[in-house]
Formats: C-alpha cells, sequence, structure tokens
C-alpha cells in the first residue's frame, strides 16, 4: 500500500504548483503559476535547515510543464507561448578527480598530472590543472603540473584547487646500477689478519639496489682477495677495491 509522506519544511513558491519536479546534480527544480523556475538543493528540508532557493528563473506567463535539465541548461515550457532556457552557472570547485591516480617512474623521471573539478552539485567544471596546485608528499612542490622524485618507493601526489583537494600515488623506481659502497668502508687489522667485506649497489641518486656481495670481485692493492676476505702482511694502509660488472 502507497503511505502518503509529510514533508516537514515544504519548499514553497508564489503560487499553485501543477507540474512534476526535475532533479538534477543534487538540485531539484519545480516550475510554479507565479511564472518562474525555481532551485532548490535536494535534502534542505531533510535537516531542519532553511529551503532558499538557490535562485529564480522568470518567464512571460505561468509554468505548467515540469522543467527539464540536459548540459548544464534547464527548459521550461511557460503559458506564454514560450520555451525558457536557463543556463546554470558552476559553481566554485567543490572536488577534483587526479589523473593518473596511479602510475610509475624511474628516479628523476616526471610524470604530468591533470586535474578535473566539479562543483558542489556535481556539475563539472572541466579541466582546472592550470589553477591547480601540485605537491609531493605533502610538502614538496611540482612543477606546474609535472612531478618528479628521486628518492625511490612509494609517494603521495596531492591537488589542490581552493578547498577541493585530490590525491594520487607515484611509485618511484630506482636507477640502474651507478657505485658501490663497501662496509666497512676504514677498518684496522694486523699484518696477516683479515678482513671480510660486503658490497652495496646504488643508483645516482643513492638508492639502494640491494647486497651485491656475492657477485663483486674484491682486490686488495691490485691482488685479489680470498673471496670478500681481504689480507695484507705488510703494515701500511691499504687500498681494496670492490668491482661488480
Amino acid at each position: 500500500d502507497w503511505v502518503p509522506a509529510t514533508l516537514n519544511r515544504p519548499l514553497t513558491t508564489g503560487d499553485n504548483i501543477w507540474s512534476s519536479p526535475a532533479v538534477a546534480n543534487g538540485v531539484v527544480y519545480i516550475g510554479s503559476f507565479d511564472g518562474k523556475v525555481y532551485a532548490y538543493a535536494v535534502g534542505c528540508a531533510g535537516d531542519g535547515g532553511s529551503c532558499s532557493p538557490l535562485w529564480t528563473g522568470t518567464t512571460g506567463g505561468q509554468v505548467w510543464s515540469s522543467p527539464a535539465v540536459s548540459n548544464g541548461v534547464v527548459y521550461a515550457g511557460s503559458y506564454d507561448g514560450k520555451l525558457y532556457a536557463f543556463s546554470l552557472e558552476h559553481g566554485a570547485v567543490a572536488s577534483l578527480t587526479l589523473s593518473p591516480s596511479d602510475a610509475t617512474a624511474a628516479v628523476g623521471e616526471s610524470r604530468t598530472y591533470t586535474a578535473a573539478g566539479t562543483d558542489a552539485y556535481g556539475n563539472s567544471l572541466g579541466d582546472v590543472t592550470s589553477t591547480t596546485a601540485f605537491t609531493i608528499d605533502g610538502t614538496n612542490p611540482c612543477n606546474g603540473a609535472s612531478c618528479s622524485l628521486t628518492v625511490a618507493g612509494d609517494h603521495t601526489i596531492t591537488a589542490t584547487n581552493g578547498t577541493a583537494t585530490a590525491t594520487a600515488t607515484l611509485h618511484v623506481t630506482a636507477g640502474p646500477l651507478d657505485h658501490l659502497i663497501l662496509s666497512p668502508s676504514s677498518s684496522t687489522i694486523t699484518a696477516g689478519g683479515s678482513q671480510a667485506y660486503t658490497a652495496e649497489a646504488v643508483d645516482a641518486y643513492g638508492n639502494s639496489l640491494g647486497d651485491v656481495t656475492s657477485t663483486t670481485a674484491f682486490v686488495i692493492d691490485g691482488s685479489p682477495c680470498a673471496g670478500t676476505s681481504c689480507t695484507a702482511t705488510a703494515a701500511g694502509d691499504h687500498a681494496v677495491t670492490a668491482t661488480d660488472g
């Protein structure tokens, strides 16, 4: 069975309403016998708040027909024999969509982002990249909409336009082998003693490529070490060199 509902705070116009409302993008549109089309925010009566019209459009006669909404225009027929078209003015950016939302780049490589905006009623504002600020991990500004990093790992790209924000993930991969880091970098042994070494590969920005000890050749003063263990019988300073590839 149908049960009639009671609206606690009805929406009012200046005269009788004979048409049905149209709803689009969070706004209710209704025509009235006072010759106007009214626009109200959806749900404005649900929380006990004000239901003042967002805007009204005036025609030359009574509006009997239901409005129609398409491509940012509200259409309403009037008893004066005319069809009226009211163009919707978009509001401020209320939400952003960042593209790409998930991307991968090598260290030092840039990724360019675009931002699309919508207003509070879901109306598209199109591309708002030029008025949007982009940052990396919340503090480091991008070069316009182009973002790059020299630190490998997962990073957050944040787009801000007014009070609207959106985020995307940028996975930064380490670059090719640039040099090795030996450990220990300096040590002291007695003559005839030995010291074991490990080698870590890093890229040009210092990002670790992992332990490469097993594939690294070690020499001391030009003479091969015993695997990773180097020894010297002569007192003094000696140079240990590691080569990978």
